[in-house]
């Protein structure tokens, strides 16, 4: 048995004396006195002895209640060993407790249990009224939710009627103009009874001669106009003597002919007076009598005036009105004593009045006489409609502009309209793409260096590549993959790592702010940490393909002589292995004499290994990148904070017919353009995945990468699509959940050329949009890449190097019509200009696209043009003071869609009548299984008169070049466009010339077939086939007297 020592007695002071012991099945009161374990349980003497004795265990004892389970320690200490100062805290197992009545405190308990009862009563019928309050709420919200059902249900209801009135109001309104038409018909017939009758019977006699004349004529046009091609070596003469009738369609002078042709003195106007003059009693004169500019109401319509020549002072008769394809109404002019006719039809009181009854006759006129510019559009029609399109960013930043400024902005075009005539639109867009600075901007602009090159956000600071890495965690932001098929996936997170790394190893060599990186790399994961690294210092970054020579790199890079030099030193495309340490050692020892501090060698793009270097191949100052990097000191990530116009990103022209322009854009300015494009059209979010199929060399690369600042995942791809097969690289699309893809129609050209139905290689689940630029995107292909990719946004755009951003683009809350660009991007105030600086961009006529107002993204000049002679030379000259991109462009009045014809310094210009090279193009997509490329080019030799143009296939396997294939050619065009757009000549050719950036090259074979010689610049993708076009110089030697290929042509 336990000591009873082991009870060490307490005194301690209860409020009630009815404590009972805690063991089961005892129930002892413990009045005075009891045993406390250490785990505050009270129990009697007896239960703790016997929990004592019954238990097992020497050392330890369990507490005797059964929901405790507590162990205590039994050891007994001997208290000659504890020294005296320990032994007031010792704090045995069990303690005999004395149990002290204090009424006095029992009291005051009671009286606070009671007041504690009260206040829960209280609480309690406050509880209860709450509840009864809220079930009547309750029951008048049912009411009222009931209430607005029965509401919504009228409101339905009274729509569907109002659809239904609409719907009649709509018939009506067709009713009302059958009857007006038919009322004007039947005004016309009077009309033309009421002349017959004025007329007589010798005029009538004489009438009906002349329309027979007239007959033969027409059928004479027409005879002539199918044989002009077989008798072209006759013509030959004729069409030197008379021009004006355009795409190598001369008519031909037949003696005794009833028509003969009476040439103007002086054909130099872009739409000339044509005259017809036919022969014999009495002679009548047949001329186009609009002479000036037409608008959008009347374009593509003819207005032809017959006179009666035989008197000596002749007298209008009759104005004929003939529309593009119809002819629906007569109109006459009249002299000072005319009289008015009901209707639309006037009359001055004619001695002879004509009324044409071959349609035929004049259609010929109309066509051939004038460039009609309602044939652009004749294919514009909705191909995609939004199904929200309140729903789209752009809307809801719309509203949010509304809220803000107090206005009543309808749709996209009204906020067009405010980002173009308020600059406090681009405050707006800040505050909505939400930039992050340290120091906020003083106001949106201020004078720049250059009057027309605004400096924007004063006073603000930022860093490009804080703005870009705001997204971190372990998310994807990066996929990079290589034609080889690795893939290779990176986290915001180790993205951010990755930058940091470098920009350590780049500070460790001296990088500062202002200093040059230069990167010949492939569209991998390291072009995108070099440039970010590069911006979070401070130092400008520019980026080419390595598929770039030798010559077009030093173009380039001696120009802003780099501080670091990144290089790859192994590609592999289209399945072919190419070293580049030949060409890097070359650059480098140039570059070495201009400042170069290190040139960083990149790991093979087919092994990831690096490469060794030859004994005999000598790259000054150079080391692998992974020896760089290892000499970075592990310091964090720091961003350097600058100007938002600091500049950042240098970009190169194409260069193809001469040096390129070294054009420098701000951080800013791209950032923000960029990030506008990516929220307000691409609709970006975390869940998106863009890839733009691209290289490094191309603005597309800069415009791309900025994506992750929207938390989108990017791809960057280093590959050929065509390679191992077009297909494989659908299916990459469509298994890596692409939602953005940006690609070029040459890409879709080929697809069609063999085919090939997307969606029976694919599902493409996400696609949700796709974007194509890079050249001419024809209506027939537009339809058909629509149809065959289903349900996507199709956008087409036109931008450019020059600003690193985009003039006219898509809108996701708009329909798209079928080759037309859906819209002005916001903020660009763009417009048409004809070649005397008027705006013709509502007369659907094509002009030169300007933008009449500054945005952030124009670039801060040309490196070295201190004074700005290049830049204005280049944007500002043509109409001083106005930016002039160099593209050829019209607008649909109607849709207030646009549609790219092509740059305007490739302008087809035959007979005075300008027309874009995508007009054949688009004529010529139905031949895309015959034909695998295309090229159309004007020509003027110094001895030509004129210019002419000449069309160049490419022919696809198995096809062949022939007479037949010439001649359904010529008709495509003829009947899609006009006669006028018949190309002169049609050849065959080997290979079409591109840039490395894929954009077909028309500048230089347009300067070549015109007797230029050429050095082919580094851009030039193939420079070998430009010499396939020398010639061409030489037309005489190539065709024969009929036009055609001689047999012995070497073409």
């Amino acid at each position: 048995m336990w000591p009873s020592q082991l009870f060490t007695s307490y005194q301690v002071n209860v409020l009630c004396g009815a404590m009972q012991c805690q063991a089961p099945t005892c129930g002892v009161v413990l009045n005075t006195l009891a045993i406390s374990t250490t785990c505050g349980h009270l129990f009697c003497e007896g239960c703790i002895e016997r929990r004592i004795d019954e238990s097992e265990e020497f050392e330890v004892l369990v507490c005797p209640k059964e929901t405790c389970g507590f162990e205590m320690p039994m050891a007994t200490l001997d208290a000659r060993f504890i020294p005296d100062n320990y032994k007031p805290f010792l704090n045995p197992p069990l303690r005999e407790i004395e149990i002290v009545q204090d009424t006095s405190a029992l009291q005051a308990a009671r009286a606070q249990i009671q007041r504690e009862q009260a206040t829960n009563a209280t609480l309690q019928r406050q509880l209860v009224q709450a509840q009864t309050k809220n079930l009547a709420i309750q029951r008048q919200l049912e009411q009222e939710t009931a209430k607005s059902l029965r509401l919504g249900n009228q409101l339905e209801t009274q729509k569907t009627e109002g659809q239904e009135l609409q719907q009649e109001l709509e018939q009506e309104k067709t009713k009302t103009q059958d009857v007006q038409r038919q009322l004007e018909q039947a005004a016309l017939r009077l009309l033309n009874a009421q002349m017959d009758a004025e007329l007589g019977n010798s005029a009538q006699a004489e009438l009906i001669k002349v329309k027979g004349k007239l007959d033969m004529a027409c059928n004479e046009l027409n005879y002539l106009r199918e044989e002009t091609e077989k008798e072209i070596n006759h013509l030959r003469d004729s069409l030197d003597d008379y021009r004006g009738w355009g795409g190598g369609h001369s008519r031909r002078v037949v003696p005794d002919s009833p028509v003969r042709v009476k040439q103007e003195p002086d054909i130099t106007e872009r739409y000339r007076p044509l005259e017809r003059t036919f022969t014999n009693s009495p002679s009548l004169t047949v001329r186009h009598a609009s002479n000036s500019r037409m608008s959008s109401e009347n374009a593509g319509v003819e207005i032809f005036r017959v006179a009666n020549c035989a008197s000596d002072q002749p007298r209008t008769a009759l104005i004929k009105t003939i529309k593009t394809k119809e002819l629906e109404q007569a109109q006459s002019y009249r002299d000072d004593n005319a009289k008015s006719a009901p209707a639309t039809v006037q009359v001055l009181k004619p001695e002879v009045a004509l009324r044409c009854s071959s349609e035929r006759l004049f259609a010929e006129f109309a066509q051939s006489s004038l460039y009609a510019m309602g044939d652009l559009f004749e294919h514009s029609k909705v191909i995609w409609k939004p199904l929200q399109p309140q729903l789209t960013p752009v809307e809801d930043f719309r509203r949010i502009i509304n809220h803000k400024r107090g206005l009543k902005l309808k749709d996209y075009h009204d906020l067009h309209r405010y980002s173009v005539e308020d600059y406090g639109f681009w405050e707006d867009l800040w505050a909505y793409i939400g930039i992050i600075y340290s120091v906020p901007p003083e106001k949106v602009l201020t004078e720049g260096r250059f009057k027309e090159i605004p400096i924007w956000f004063p006073g603000a600071r930022l860093n490009y590549a804080e703005n870009m890495l705001c997204h971190d965690g372990d998310a994807i932001a990066v996929t990079a993959a290589r034609e080889t098929g690795h893939i290779s996936h990176y986290s915001f997170r180790q993205l951010r790592r990755m930058v940091a790394n470098m920009a350590a190893a780049m500070r460790v060599h001296g990088l500062q702010v202002g200093d040059r990186v230069a990167a010949v790399v492939t569209n991998h994961i390291s072009a995108l940490v070099i440039a970010l690294a590069a911006a979070s210092i401070g130092a400008m970054y520019s980026g080419t393909a390595p598929d770039m020579g030798t010559k077009g790199i030093l173009d380039r890079y001696t120009q802003i002589k780099p501080k670091l030099y990144f290089a790859e030193t192994e590609v592999f495309y289209a399945g072919k292995t190419t070293n580049l340490l030949d060409r890097v050692a070359e650059v480098a020892q140039t570059l070495s004499t201009m400042g170069l501090h290190k040139v960083i060698l990149l790991p093979s793009a087919k092994t990831n290994k690096d490469l060794s270097i030859p004994g005999n191949l000598k790259i000054p100052n150079s080391m692998t990148l992974s020896a760089f990097l290892a000499t970075g000191d592990d310091r964090p990530l720091t961003y350097e904070q600058l100007p938002f116009s600091h500049p950042f990103f240098i970009l190169f022209s194409s260069g193809t017919t001469g040096p390129p322009k070294c054009i420098v854009h701000t951080a800013g300015g791209v950032f923000m353009q960029g990030k506008k494009d990516s929220l307000l059209i691409y609709q970006h979010t975390r869940n998106d995945t863009h890839f733009q199929y691209t290289t490094c060399g191309w603005m597309m690369w800069n415009t791309m990468i900025i994506n992750i600042s929207s938390g989108t995942r990017i791809i960057c791809y280093d590959g050929s699509p065509f390679h191992p097969d077009v297909r494989t690289f659908m299916r990459f699309i469509s298994d890596q959940r692409v939602t953005f893809f940006g690609t070029s129609p040459r890409w879709l050209s080929e697809i069609r050329g063999q085919e090939i139905n997307p969606l029976e290689v694919a599902r493409f689940e996400s696609l949700r949009n796709m974007f194509v630029t890079g050249a001419v995107l024809t209506p027939p292909m537009f339809e058909w890449t629509q149809q065959v990719f289903g349900s996507i946004h199709l956008i087409s755009g036109s931008g450019g190097t020059d600003i690193c951003s985009g003039f006219v683009s898509g809108a996701p809350s708009l329909p798209v019509y079928a080759g037309e660009l859906q819209a002005k991007c916001l903020g660009m105030k763009v417009q048409v200009f004809d070649e005397n600086g008027k705006n013709i961009e509502d007369t659907g006529e094509p002009g030169e696209l300007v933008c009449v107002r500054p945005h952030p993204s124009l670039p801060l000049g040309f490196w070295g043009d201190d004074n700005g002679e290049k830049l204005r030379a280049s944007y500002f000259e043509m109409f001083p003071g106005i930016w002039r991109q160099g593209d050829f462009i019209a607008k649909n009045p109607k849709t207030q869609g646009f549609m790219f014809l092509g740059r305007s310094d490739g302008v087809l210009n035959p007979s005075g009548v300008r027309m874009g090279s995508g007009e054949i193009y688009s004529a010529l997509e139905s031949f895309s299984s015959e034909l695998e490329d295309t090229l159309c080019v004007a020509q003027r030799r110094p001895q030509d008169k004129d210019e002419r143009v000449l069309l160049f296939l490419k022919m696809r396997a198995p096809h062949k070049f022939n007479d037949e294939l010439v001649e359904r050619i010529r008709k495509a065009i003829r009947e899609a466009r006009s006669p006028r757009h018949v190309p002169s000549f049609i050849f065959p050719i080997d290979e079409i010339p591109y840039t490395v950036n894929g954009k077909k090259i028309e500048i230089a074979v347009k300067q070549i077939v015109s007797g230029s010689t050429l050095k082919p610049s580094g851009t030039v993708a193939n420079p070998e086939s430009l010499q396939l076009y020398y010639k061409f110089r030489d037309l005489e030697a190539l065709v024969d007297s009929r036009g055609r290929l001689k047999e012995k042509a070497k073409l």
